[in-house]
């Protein structure tokens, strides 16, 4: 075997080397360095043994756990240093190195551990009711859940009663295909405040939208302006550069570039007009003499009045129906039904503000619409008018006299 590996290098060497390059000194040289790299490789393999075997030696125990000397020393001294935090007042923990070092056993326990042991203020707050995490939807004008959906027995119950009783669900033999089915199911009180709720977080989300458009739209234009104004005449900037920086100016001078646009007139143009710049000047005398209460009171009375006017707008829009399609006219009145049984069924229950919430919603479905035939639009005024009158009586129930008054006008003029 021995004689078989020494044969082998041999045509390894001569076939690395070459035989007809190297004479057979050269050949002995090659043997002794690969000789000289095997015992240093061999040296090696041996010195890292050695050295394993030293550190597995040196084991030391901390804490029901054997470390190398080493990693010891580093667990002492973070150890000793959050001991004088813990004395100085200022320990937050073991930190999360030293807890995955752990057995898990311990690491458990440290888990375990509350984070507000120790400070009352926080334990307070870790035992409130769960009840009183609503306080700040409440403020934002949530509908609030009745506390007898967090009761586990009544919902034991209506679980019962769902699936035993025909009177308390109709749905218990009813086909899942009908759509009186999901219709009675958004009638349960649960169901129907989550839906509630989702409706009240999609018009604030709605609300939210405008007013980040708004507030887009007008940085926009304070940019645009900034520009237009110093095309306009030396006596405009005068005029208006000491009052730019009040909101009142600021309104004024956009409704004159949708003036500019809707006319196809320059800015300039429209600035320069003598009605314009009088009132430019009234708003500088105001300023000049009052100084920023004037320049709030103005806005205020400036916010007023873009409010009617937009409210009639919208009115005028409302009033002007539009001719829908049959796929559009049968989905709007199939809604508005299921909306005006939804309302009779809480009047029946004495629930004023849930039959109103749901007739209103059954009103801003149908205003909108019109049928392309005389016995269709019929059909969908009769409809419309039904819902408006219960509409009316819920407002005056609820003591919401102005929309009592508003939603009754209609009525005569469909009845006429």
């Amino acid at each position: 075997m021995v004689a078989e590996t020494e044969a082998w290098r041999e045509a390894l060497l001569s076939k690395i080397a070459g035989d007809d390059d190297l004479v057979g000194e050269d050949l002995e040289r090659h043997k002794e360095f690969l000789k000289a790299k095997e015992d240093a490789l061999a040296a090696l393999a041996k010195q890292d043994t050695s050295k394993g075997a030293d550190r597995a030696v040196r084991e030391v125990r901390l804490g029901g756990a054997s470390f190398d000397e080493e990693t010891a020393r580093k667990l002492a001294a973070i150890a000793g240093k959050a001991s004088q935090e813990r004395h100085a007042g200022t320990w937050s923990g073991p930190s999360r190195r030293v807890k995955q070092s752990l057995q898990p056993k311990q690491r458990r326990k440290v888990r375990s551990k509350p984070q507000w042991q120790g400070c009352p203020k926080r334990r307070q707050q870790a035992w409130r009711h769960p009840g009183s995490l609503t306080r700040s939807t409440r403020s934002l004008g949530y509908p609030q859940l009745d506390p007898k959906f967090r009761d586990q027995e009544w919902q034991k119950k209506q679980l019962q009663l769902d699936s035993t009783d025909p009177r308390h669900n109709p749905n218990l033999n009813r086909d899942q295909n009908d759509p009186e089915f999901w219709y009675h199911a958004a009638r349960k009180p649960f169901n129907k405040a989550l839906l509630r709720t989702e409706q009240h977080w999609n018009s604030r989300r709605e609300v939210w939208l405008k007013q980040f458009e708004q507030v887009k739209d007008m940085n926009e234009k304070r940019a645009l302006l900034a520009e237009l104004l110093e095309d306009c005449s030396a006596e405009v900037r005068r005029l208006v550069a000491p009052i730019l920086q009040y909101s009142i100016t600021t309104n004024v001078l956009c409704t004159l570039l949708e003036q500019a646009k809707q006319k196809q007139k320059s800015f300039e143009e429209i600035v320069a007009d003598e009605e314009n710049l009088v009132i430019l000047r009234s708003i500088r005398d105001r300023v000049d003499e009052f100084g920023e209460k004037a320049a709030e009171e103005m806005l205020a009375e400036f916010d007023a009045r873009s409010r009617i006017l937009a409210a009639d707008r919208q009115e005028q829009l409302l009033e002007d129906r539009r001719v829908a399609d049959v796929n559009t006219l049968a989905q709007i009145m199939n809604w508005g039904q299921k909306c005006k049984k939804d309302g009779l069924f809480e009047w029946e229950q004495g629930n004023w503000a849930e039959a109103h919430a749901s007739w209103r919603q059954a009103d801003d479905t149908l205003r909108g619409f019109k049928a392309p035939d005389k016995e269709s639009s019929r059909m969908l005024f009769e409809l419309h008018g039904a819902v408006l009158k219960n509409l009316s009586q819920a407002c005056m129930k609820l003591g919401y006299w102005n929309d009592a008054a508003k939603v009754r006008a209609p009525v005569r003029g469909q009845g006429s």
